[in-house]
């Protein structure tokens, strides 16, 4: 009998659930949008969020005055009042913060890599010297840190005319006399002490210097000899300054155009 009217009390239950309605002034009604109230707003443009209106309870009967609330629907719109609605229904499209920075910094960054930049200074070839032997030169390398190439350039060609041993040698006063100044004493061609009477570059002139001592009752002689040897170091640097051509301690000069051979 107990589990019987247990049963029933449970039926009635959800029958009672299944058959409740809540009151009409419990529901809720959806807010209604205006098509005035619609508008139209560019990408990144801060968008006002309408405030919403307070919610009234629907009533089963329509009121009295809901009539009078109602607003009247607008009058139609002239052509320039037309005109002014489309405008503000279709703002122009205005670039936001955000595009007109992006723009701005792609801009410089083109005209920044696009700038031509300044060509490196370059390297000029320079012979120092000249330098008694190889060692000197490859000692001149080492102290001022570089690395180049040392060669050997050989003296140029030169002729002197001079008398030998033998009769007694004209006085300092005939010489001067005969034109010739400066004469001293060195070695000759085979080894013995000769005087000098000049050297000269050119074969010609060597020759004439003979006819003209000969005329004035003097008989030299002529022999060719070479210039001594001069060693060069050949290396490349970039413009430097006055300070370090002072601490080379030598002479320098741009490389010709030859080619140093190599020794």
């Amino acid at each position: 009998m107990k589990i019987l009217v247990g049963i029933l009390l449970l039926l009635n239950l959800g029958l009672g659930l299944w058959l409740y309605e809540p009151p009409a002034g419990a529901r809720l009604a959806p807010p209604s949008i205006h098509p005035n109230r619609l508008m139209v707003v560019a990408r990144g443009e801060a968008v006002p969020v309408p405030t919403p209106a307070p919610l009234r309870p629907a009533s089963s009967s329509p009121s009295p005055q809901a009539g009078a609330a109602a607003p009247a629907s607008p009058p139609p719109a002239s052509g320039k009042g037309r005109a002014a609605t489309s405008e503000s229904a279709h703002p122009q499209s205005i670039p936001s913060v955000i595009e007109k920075t992006a723009f701005v910094q792609k801009t410089q960054k083109t005209q920044s890599s696009t700038r031509p930049q300044a060509a490196p200074a370059a390297n000029r070839c320079w012979e120092l010297g000249p330098l008694s032997d190889r060692p000197q030169a490859l000692a001149l390398l080492h102290r001022l840190h570089l690395k180049g190439i040392v060669f050997k350039r050989i003296g140029p060609a030169a002729y002197r005319v001079f008398l030998s041993v033998g009769p007694a040698w004209p006085t300092r006063k005939t010489l001067r006399r005969l034109g010739v100044k400066g004469a001293y004493t060195t070695h000759g061609p085979a080894g013995g002490e000769v005087l000098s009477l000049g050297v000269f570059l050119q074969k010609k002139a060597a020759l004439r210097e003979v006819g003209l001592l000969r005329k004035g009752g003097i008989h030299p002689r002529m022999a060719a000899f070479g210039a001594p040897d001069h060693y060069f170091a050949r290396v490349m640097l970039r413009p430097v300054s006055a300070h370090f051509w002072r601490s080379v301690g030598t002479g320098h000069a741009v490389c010709s155009g030859r080619r140093a051979p190599a020794s």
